[in-house]
C-alpha cells in the first residue's frame, strides 16, 4: 500500500509539502481530487515529504527536488481545502461544510530567559514551532471570518504543549484522551450545531 500511487487514492484527498528550493507549495491531488489528473507519487513519498518539520525531521527527495513540511504554510489547511472546493467544484463559500480537525494543538510560550541575540530568540520561541501555530491561528480565523456555509473546529488543548518527534506511550494515551474530551465537549455543548452540520444546514439559515 505504501508504494500504492498517490493519485489513486479512492477519494478526494489534498496534501501539501513545500519545494525547499523555491519555497512554492507543492499540492498532491488523488485523481478523485482533481478530475483524474492526480499525482503519479507513491504515498509513502508524499507522507514523508509533507511529515518532513525542519529542525525535526530531514527533508524528503521527490523528483529530484526536497521536500519539507507543509505545515509551515498550511499547518490547519482549512483556505486550501476551500480554495479547492471552489476549483475543482465551483462551489461558492457559502455551499462549502467545513470540519475542521485540530491535532491538540496549544500556544507556543518562550521562556523570557537565555542567550540575546536573534539566534537566542529563535532557541527560545521554537522558532519553527512559532511559525506554524501562527498560521494555524490565522488560517482558522481567515475561514471563518469567510463563512462557508458550516463551519465546525474540534480540537483539545494539551495540559502543555506536545513535540513533534514525542512518540512516547504517555503522550500517545494523552493524545487518545483529548480526542475523546473534545468529541465530548461537541456533543453536550454544540449538539446543535452539529446536528445543522451533518444536515448541512447553512448558518445563515439557523438564525
Amino acid at each position: 500500500m505504501a508504494q500504492r500511487p498517490f493519485r489513486e487514492i479512492p477519494a478526494p484527498l489534498i496534501i501539501c509539502a513545500i519545494d525547499e528550493l523555491t519555497s512554492a507549495p507543492r499540492i498532491f491531488r488523488t485523481d478523485a481530487a482533481s478530475g483524474g489528473q492526480g499525482d503519479d507519487v507513491p504515498t509513502i513519498d508524499v507522507a514523508l515529504a509533507t511529515s518532513a518539520a525542519p529542525t525535526y525531521f530531514p527533508p524528503h527527495r521527490i523528483d529530484g527536488r526536497n521536500h519539507v513540511d507543509g505545515g509551515l504554510i498550511a499547518n490547519a489547511p482549512d483556505m486550501l481545502l476551500l480554495t479547492e472546493a471552489i476549483r475543482l467544484y465551483g462551489s461558492s463559500v457559502e455551499e462549502c461544510h467545513l470540519l475542521s480537525v485540530g491535532t491538540a494543538g496549544s500556544p507556543r510560550l518562550g521562556r523570557v530567559t537565555g542567550s540575546p541575540g536573534k539566534f537566542g530568540w529563535a532557541a527560545r520561541h521554537g522558532l519553527i514551532d512559532l511559525i506554524m501555530s501562527a498560521q494555524e491561528v490565522l488560517a482558522l480565523r481567515q475561514a471563518e471570518a469567510l463563512g462557508p456555509g458550516t463551519f465546525m473546529r474540534i480540537d483539545a488543548e494539551p495540559p502543555q504543549p506536545i513535540a513533534l518527534d514525542t512518540v512516547d506511550t504517555p503522550t500517545t494515551e494523552l493524545l487518545v484522551t483529548l480526542a475523546h474530551q473534545a468529541v465530548d465537549k461537541v456533543k453536550g455543548t454544540r449538539a446543535e450545531k452539529v446536528r445543522r452540520f451533518l444536515a448541512h444546514v447553512p448558518a445563515r439559515e439557523a438564525r
